[in-house]
């Protein structure tokens, strides 16, 4: 797909008019159209992206921006944003199984983080080139919140080495709590911290809760632990209606109450 992409620019370039390439289509019915646009005529109805125009990194956000930048409430809305696409991207290539705040973006206007800029929250994939395999790199190396390109970790080796039941849900438990003491993990971590994953629990468990909030502490644990009651396989229905609830739902709670 990325040849095509490559080709089909390098065909617009040449002058010939815009056209659709294709598309992709997902088992749920989900069409996405891919064209090869021309910045200078937009077609009509898409928002033309100014040269002013950048994305930013969410780890990029939290080390470019102060946390009174934004209000509480702008905070929980990015959390259950993240939250949400979680559950629905995490059985498909655009979200592996270790993701991180870099792996998620916003359009934004140069050193502006405004309301619109928040609701461009997106995934950002990058697609490698031929067919070369991920390398693996043992766990003990690995820096949770920075990972390695390529790097692979099987969810038989969390659990044995680390006790992680689900990693997908651990690193969403981590960004929750990047986002609610608005610094990477990285940052927040101490000397004694043999790693990211002990800063992570150790953060969950201190008397400093995240945002100030004890409840968003209590979902951190949750997802840190697989703690929902219903195994830790989020392919099962179950498992998604249980964080579905325990997440989402509670994330936006706090949302309603805090904007009443």
């Amino acid at each position: 797909m990325c040849d095509l992409l490559k080709r089909s620019i390098c065909i617009q370039d040449a002058g010939q008019v815009e056209r659709c390439i294709g598309y992709l289509e997902s088992p749920n019915l989900y069409k996405h159209t891919i064209y090869a646009s021309d910045s200078k005529s937009p077609r009509n109805g898409q928002a033309q992206i100014q040269s002013c125009t950048e994305t930013i990194t969410l780890d990029r956000l939290l080390h470019k921006f102060m946390q009174d930048d934004l209000t509480l409430v702008d905070q929980l809305k990015l959390a259950h944003r993240i939250a949400t696409a979680v559950l629905q991207f995490h059985s498909t290539p655009w979200l592996s199984d270790r993701w991180h705040l870099q792996d998620l973006s916003l359009f934004g206007i140069r050193d502006e983080v405004t309301q619109d800029a928040l609701r461009t929250l997106h995934l950002r994939s990058i697609f490698p080139e031929g067919s070369s395999q991920a390398s693996v790199v043992p766990i003990e190396q690995m820096d949770i919140s920075k990972p390695e390109v390529g790097a692979v970790i099987s969810a038989q080796e969390a659990q044995l080495r680390y006790g992680i039941s689900n990693v997908t849900l651990f690193c969403l438990g981590v960004a929750l709590l990047e986002l609610g003491h608005w610094r990477t993990l990285q940052d927040l971590r101490r000397a004694e911290d043999i790693d990211d994953i002990v800063t992570a629990r150790r953060l969950a468990a201190s008397g400093r809760p995240p945002l100030g909030s004890t409840k968003l502490q209590s979902i951190v644990r949750k997802c840190l632990q697989c703690d929902f009651g219903f195994g830790d396989d989020l392919s099962k229905t179950e498992l998604q209606s249980a964080v579905y609830s325990d997440v989402v739902c509670e994330l936006e709670a706090m949302i309603s109450v805090m904007t009443l």
